[in-house]
């Protein structure tokens, strides 16, 4: 019989190579996703939107929130610039 262990070997370590870059992929989509959420919420021009977010949080809770919103907006943004055939698809 065929010893199949080496390609059982390199399949489990492919799929573990792609399981990071889908991670990396999904991690890039929901930074990209709060700055899109902050940026309209900042604008404005979402009246919705700016009034769930202000009745949902108070003003310490929503100045964490922008904190951390903009680390992931440059986050998104780097992938965009520096890193874009690795989120292409994404």
């Amino acid at each position: 019989m065929a010893d199949f262990s080496a390609f059982r070997a390199r399949r489990t370590a492919f799929n573990t190579g792609a399981g990071v870059v889908e991670r990396m992929i999904a991690i890039y989509q929901g930074a990209a996703g709060v700055r899109d959420t902050l940026a309209a919420y900042q604008d404005g021009t979402d009246a919705d939107l700016v009034a769930a977010i202000n009745s949902a949080f108070t003003n310490a809770q929503r100045a964490e929130l922008a904190t951390v919103a903009q680390k992931l907006a440059t986050l998104a943004s780097d992938l965009e610039t520096n890193h874009a055939s690795l989120i292409a698809g994404g």
